[in-house]
């Protein structure tokens, strides 16, 4: 774990890494004349004196650094090369990567916070520094999942680091049928055709999972974490990718001399989408019907038996009756689920995302005014909800397509939830397809 983060730190234009050890510590490290090892005698205190370590003595023209976490050896060097970019562009003090609204290491300091970060004590690290400033802090969305995946245990270690033998148990097929069924976004990774010597031949396959585990193989080395990289990009941006690799690397860099080439396809695989319908008034059932058509299996919930019937919802796969906290519970949530909450009054809605928002959805919107949800995200504020989760909630609801109507409202709530399913801008078409043919031409 640690010889792969600091491989990763040292792909970055980095003047010099340093790894703080605990004293005696025995590290399989690269042989690089930019790394130091550094003791840390006062280990057990915590990270902050890790922290403290790495920090003392250094030259005094040093402009900025990055602390990385031993831990977490999954993120991708596009991720530190791209906040180093940022960095450079914007000259902001700290500059740290977010994954899907959640802050995500490593974190870059300037000069300006080496004193602040040499009082640290205790076990927290930077996290409280960056907290209390984090008006000058610049959060650089990524498609790098690999920011917020920690290795605590063996197995943590196991599924993301070391999986080759577990997935060579488990047939590819086997991972994508039980990914579908849990609601989870994969990857299908294929190999379309190969030259020359290369460890897997054309048709070989491998799945892999948003948290970087994989099963299956198309390879080896530096060039299965390229496509490791890649296939979580198209997790995220649903769109598939042609890569073209070589084995025509050093045998000194990598060790792989078999002097051949690959293509590789790869594809996000997307389960069925289950939307549900918070609600089950006036606007909800126009709602259901809509998302119905396009291919959403629906779910309506509401507290009144009256309101939550099959003749007023005949197409929805479940309709239910009873407390809105208490039925939230009674589901599996992924990526594949979105909801939709329109109840009939501000105290309702505010219950019903109470229920939901700490939920693993791929979309929650609530209907209502702007200054409705300033009430309510104030009071979650209040209540400790985690910012990140607040600022996930997708409302007022809906793309801006005018109409007032509960079936113009459906159409523009359903719209959203297809934009969001496929990570597209919700543009027309003729300034995005079109423009792009004519750009060509």
């Amino acid at each position: 774990m640690a010889r792969r983060v600091v491989e990763t730190m040292l792909s970055a234009p980095f003047d010099g890494v340093r790894v703080v050890t605990a004293p005696g510590a025995a590290l399989d490290l690269p042989d690089d004349p930019r790394l130091e090892i550094v003791e840390n005698p006062r280990a057990d205190e915590g990270i902050a004196s890790s922290i403290r370590c790495g920090l003392a003595g250094l030259h005094e023209a040093t402009e900025v650094v990055a602390i990385a976490l031993g831990d977490m050896p999954l993120v991708a060097k596009e991720t530190v090369i791209e906040l180093l970019k940022a960095y450079d562009e914007t000259r902001r003090p700290i500059v740290f990567p977010e994954y899907r609204g959640r802050q995500g290491h490593p974190v870059l300091w300037d000069r300006s916070f080496f004193g602040e970060l040499r009082n640290l004590e205790g076990d927290r690290g930077a996290k409280a520094l960056l907290e209390r400033n984090r008006r000058l802090a610049l959060a650089v969305p990524v498609v790098d999942p690999g920011v917020c995946l920690d290795i605590d245990t063996p197995d943590d270690y196991a599924k993301v680091v070391s999986p080759r033998e577990a997935g060579r148990r488990k047939s590819v097929f086997v991972e994508l049928e039980e990914a579908y069924e849990r609601g989870e976004v994969v990857a299908l990774v294929t190999i379309l055709e190969t030259r020359g010597s290369t460890p897997q031949k054309a048709g070989a396959k491998m799945v892999v999972g948003r948290d970087g585990r994989m099963r299956g193989t198309v390879g080896g080395g530096c060039v299965e974490s390229e496509i490791l990289f890649r296939a979580q990009r198209a997790i995220e941006t649903r769109k598939c990718e042609i890569g073209s690799y070589d084995f025509n690397a050093d045998e000194d860099e990598n060790g792989l001399i078999c002097g051949g080439s690959m293509k590789v396809f790869i594809e996000p695989i997307l389960p069925p989408p289950r939307l549900y319908v918070v609600g089950a008034g006036h606007v909800a059932q126009p709602v259901a019907q809509v998302a119905k058509i396009a291919g959403f299996e629906v779910v309506v919930l509401d507290d009144r038996v009256k309101y939550a019937s099959r003749e007023r919802f005949p197409d929805a796969d479940a309709v239910k009756a009873g407390p809105i906290p208490e039925l939230a519970s009674e589901f599996q949530y992924g990526d594949n689920a979105y909801v939709v909450i329109v109840t009939r009054g501000h105290r309702e809605d505010e219950e019903a995302l109470r229920a939901f928002i700490e939920k693993e959805t791929a979309y929650i919107g609530l209907i209502g005014s702007v200054t409705k949800l300033e009430k309510i995200v104030k009071r979650l504020e209040r209540d400790g909800v985690p910012r990140e989760r607040i600022e996930r909630v997708h409302s007022p609801i809906g793309l801006d397509l005018g109409g007032s109507s509960p079936g113009e409202i459906a159409i523009s709530i359903v719209a959203e939830l297809l934009a969001v399913r496929y990570q597209r801008t919700g543009k027309p078409m003729m300034f995005s397809e079109r423009q792009e043919f004519f750009g060509r031409v």
